[in-house]
């Protein structure tokens, strides 16, 4: 997307807002995705991994991804069998053409589980 098809759409995302079909939290979210769409893909460094309890930060891990996908070649079969059983592929998440972004997000009650690219 070049600037000036950028400039349109963000003064469509004005004309909403201003217009009340949009709340301000929906324009935020609308100029979020519109940036990641003008920028290219980038490629992650960090397997992230965050846990929040009650509002409070309690697991906060950051791996490079390097040593995440050395971790995963380490680990052994009958415990890569399990976690396939789960439906998690480790190979697929770690693939060094995956792009930066969210892999589960989990919120029950006060628990909050984050895991993604960074």
């Amino acid at each position: 997307m070049n600037s000036h098809e950028m400039k349109e759409e963000n003064m469509k995302i004005l004309h909403m807002l201003a217009e009340g079909r949009i709340t301000p939290d929906e324009a935020d979210l609308l100029w979020e995705t519109l940036e990641s769409s003008a920028s290219p893909p980038k490629t992650p460094e960090w397997f992230c991994i965050r846990v929040e309890e009650k509002g409070m930060e309690r697991i906060k891990v950051n791996i490079p991804i390097g040593l995440a996908r050395m971790g995963v070649a380490l680990l052994p079969e009958s415990a890569m069998v399990r976690i396939n059983e789960k439906g998690i592929d480790l190979f697929s998440i770690l693939d060094e053409k995956v792009t930066t972004g969210k892999i589960v997000y989990i919120r029950e009650d006060d628990h909050v589980v984050e895991v993604y690219l960074d």
